[in-house]
């Protein structure tokens, strides 16, 4: 079981709110639920997805663990935050390698 917390930027253009992190959540992994500030969701793979917005930025920690097939994780993962933050995976890339 691995941990990490990762905070992403989000584009100017994407209006970001607890209810919009929610609704993408249950629309991606097909669950998900409010606890305080954070949105929590689960996928086999990902023991548990913590998301939440802190300054205008999402926040988010992930448990992983093992399962059958680590790609559909990773694929569900990345799709999530391209649509959560509006950046697609070549662009998270960009953005993380000048930091």
């Amino acid at each position: 079981m691995l941990e990490k917390v990762r905070t992403y930027p989000v584009k100017r253009t994407v209006k970001l709110s607890q209810d919009t992190l929610l609704e993408k959540t249950l629309k991606t992994f097909g669950n998900g639920k409010v606890e305080g500030d954070t949105v929590v969701a689960t996928f086999p793979g990902l023991k548990s997805v913590s998301s939440r917005i802190e300054k205008g930025k999402l926040c988010i920690e992930t448990v992983t663990e093992k399962c059958d097939d680590p790609m559909e994780a990773i694929r569900k993962f990345n799709a999530f935050l391209e649509d959560v933050t509006g950046y697609s995976v070549s662009e998270r890339k960009k953005l993380m390698s000048k930091v």
